[in-house]
């Protein structure tokens, strides 16, 4: 039951009423403003499927059961045996909700649970696009990026001819084809506010599309575009998206318009654009299939623990980064890692490729949860490397703003986090690499920037502890800022080589910058040129070489990004 304000139509919740019935397989959903209800049996077995009830016209509970043991085909005494309250009817002991099996998608008509088989025939064929189609396509439109990315990948059909489309459009209608191509052109498209407020979303955008292996134009309805992309403007962008076709659209043209609705489309950049971020690190990307636009999350987000609006891009990231030729990546990378630039100004660097060289001080295997996601990526799992780079004759300070000599310092090494897909074959035969809190490796990777990443930390709050005069109530746990990574894999640095000077490789400025987003600065600067500090003082905030990043109180005590972490998007 979804539940609305009274100054809501009657039926103002059942689209979220419906996604939700989806998810639970429940039979039934309704949606009320207090005046009544509006009452959808998803069973199918009473007549009409969604209709208006008055208040006292509820159904009984001894109503809907009959109809669920029918829907259910439950005959057993044992299966329609009444349970005790507050038991879950298909929760037996020791079991969870994650447990529940729910029913098997294999169709994607199955996806589209809100609208039934009379509303999708409102597509007419070998015509534009009509206003007697637009609530058919603003509800398909609404639902789409609730069904799951991995259920759009799963149903994608495959060997069927775009002329077959053409000449056949009706047995095809709704089926989901995996489109490639160059966007030519996007236009907004606005719903009244009456729509807008029903369906919550107020806007769509019309992407004209070329395919790659078709000379049909397409017309792609879309929930989301890339912001980079100027409305109204003449585009060449390589794409692609998952579209659910509906149509044979406009014919008046040279060939026949093809008419699909998507929820997102996908930005795989081909050329520079220096205002967009974009160079050969980032085509390169585009290359291996990553959706550039996902970074326009992500950007807002640096120096903050991972969000649940991040998995998409992070997992995205992964599977591209297990793509990309390591031999050619660390070419790419050679030389290029610059600390200073990662802490100051770390939205210029995303998807940068740079080689890291460092002391890798803790390796977690993290397992993927979601058998969907598991199957989208092509593997079950990877591995977080805790790592310091060495600083050489530099140190970092965190400080309330530049100049402040108050704040911790990072004297030998400073963190950096990154996620690789596989480990090196000598990681592999050995049993002390995953999960030894005394590791102590030199490794040299190469991988792609993810952000700026942010967890709390023991060792700042030990040493605000010891060092706030005032404390604040509203204060939070102080958060540790540490570059991201994600990498295809890493190289194990033998001992005779890990002798040599790495100072050579750290760029680093003498003095920079870097507002975080708890206004913390950090200060990075020559220790040649510092005073002797106070030798109590250095006891506290030096990180003495040798230490793992749990013996300084480094340990990343946010969950992992691993199983359940990104939980439910934020609105």
């Amino acid at each position: 039951v979804e539940a609305k304000q009274a100054r809501f139509k009657l039926g103002h919740g059942m689209q979220q009423a419906l996604a939700y019935a989806e998810m639970l397989d429940a039979p039934f959903a309704i949606s009320s403003n207090g005046d009544g209800f509006l009452f959808h049996d998803r069973t199918g077995l009473t007549q009409p499927v969604e209709r208006e009830l008055q208040l006292h016209e509820f159904p009984a509970l001894a109503d809907l059961w009959l109809l669920y043991q029918q829907w259910k085909g439950l005959t057993e005494p044992k299966a329609v045996k009444p349970v005790d309250r507050g038991k879950l009817p298909w929760m037996k002991a020791g079991t969870s909700r994650a447990a529940v099996v729910r029913p098997q998608i294999t169709s994607a008509r199955q996806l589209l649970v809100t609208l039934d088989d009379s509303q999708l025939e409102n597509f007419y064929d070998r015509q534009p696009l009509n206003v007697n189609e637009d609530e058919t396509l603003y509800r398909i439109l609404f639902r789409l990026p609730n069904v799951g990315q991995h259920h759009v990948e799963r149903l994608v059909t495959r060997d069927v001819p775009w002329q077959t489309l053409v000449d056949d459009p009706a047995p095809h209608r709704i089926e989901i084809f995996k489109l490639k191509g160059r966007v030519k052109k996007v236009v907004r498209a606005e719903l009244l506010p009456e729509m807008a407020q029903r369906l919550e979303f107020e806007r769509f955008y019309k992407v004209t599309l070329q395919l790659d292996d078709a000379p049909n134009p397409v017309l792609l309805c879309a929930r989301s575009v890339p912001e980079a992309w100027l409305v109204d403007e003449s585009l060449d962008e390589r794409a692609s998206a998952f579209g659910m076709f509906l149509k044979v659209g406009d014919v008046s043209g040279p060939q026949p318009e093809l008419v699909f609705v998507t929820s997102r489309v996908a930005w795989h950049p081909d050329r520079t654009f220096v205002a967009g971020g974009i160079g050969p690190d980032q085509i390169l990307l585009g290359d291996l299939g990553f959706d550039w636009g996902l970074f326009e999350k992500v950007r807002a987000l640096n120096a903050k623990p991972l969000t649940p609006d991040e998995k998409e891009p992070f997992y995205q990231l992964l599977a591209a980064a297990s793509r990309a030729d390591v031999q050619a990546l660390n070419r790419r990378g050679a030389g290029r890692f610059d600390l200073a630039a990662l802490l100051q100004k770390p939205r210029e660097h995303h998807g940068d490729v740079m080689t890291l060289r460092g002391t890798a001080r803790a390796v977690k295997r993290i397992e993927i949860g979601e058998p969907e996601l598991r199957d989208r990526l092509g593997f079950d799992h990877y591995f977080e490397v805790d790592l310091f780079v060495a600083l050489g004759d530099q140190e970092v300070r965190l400080a309330k703003q530049a100049g402040d000599r108050a704040g911790p310092v990072y004297s030998t090494g400073f963190p950096v986090v990154c996620c690789v897909t596989r480990l090196p074959v000598e990681w592999q035969k050995r049993k002390d690499i995953v999960g030894n809190e005394e590791l102590k490796e030199d490794i040299r990777l190469t991988g792609f920037h993810y952000k700026l990443y942010a967890y709390e930390s023991e060792f700042l709050s030990r040493f605000r502890a010891e060092h706030q005069t005032k404390p604040s109530v509203k204060a939070g746990r102080p958060l540790q800022p540490s570059p991201m990574f994600i990498a295809p894999t890493l190289e194990v640095i033998p001992p005779a080589v890990a002798q040599y000077d790495q100072a050579g490789w750290l760029v680093i400025g003498v003095i920079v910058t870097f507002i975080a987003a708890a206004g913390v600065v950090l200060w990075m600067y020559n220790r040649s040129d510092r005073p002797i500090r106070d030798t109590a003082r250095k006891r506290l905030t030096e990180i003495e070489g040798g230490k793992s990043l749990d013996d300084l109180g480094l340990k990343v005590s946010n969950p992992p990004p691993g199983p359940g972490y990104f939980g439910p998007p934020s609105k």
